[in-house]
């Protein structure tokens, strides 16, 4: 996504659909479904989205579906190379577990826990 890479655990989505809609707010319900715009959520210019990521059931009643430009790679990364994040870094990294680093470019492990939480 620009010049970040964000990971989402695979352990904590339901599956991966297309998807075509734009999105200029944060967050929207339509028929018991929340979608949360993860362009939106770190100010892209672009926020046009391709993919969507159903998680697994949340404590919400609605559906929650994370709406992305698009999913161009499937990686399994252990637990073991994922960092914390230093909490001098505020703002949208506090929706983040930590990161890893995979061919000399790093990746930002999106906490859904806490964004579903706070949206």
């Amino acid at each position: 996504m620009g010049r970040v890479n964000i990971g989402i655990p695979s352990q904590e989505t339901e599956r991966i659909i297309l998807l075509n809609r734009k999105q200029n707010t944060l967050c929207e319900l339509e028929n018991q479904e929340r979608f949360i715009s993860i362009p939106v959520l770190f100010k892209l210019e672009d926020n046009c989205s391709f993919h969507g990521l159903v998680l697994k059931s949340t404590k919400a009643k609605e559906k929650t579906i994370l709406i992305t430009p698009k999913i161009e790679i499937e990686l399994d990364i252990p637990r073991e190379i994922i960092f914390s994040l230093p909490k001098v870094l505020a703002g949208n990294y506090k929706y983040f577990l930590g990161a890893c680093i995979t061919d000399n470019k790093p990746i930002f492990i999106l906490n859904t826990d806490k964004l579903t939480e706070q949206f």
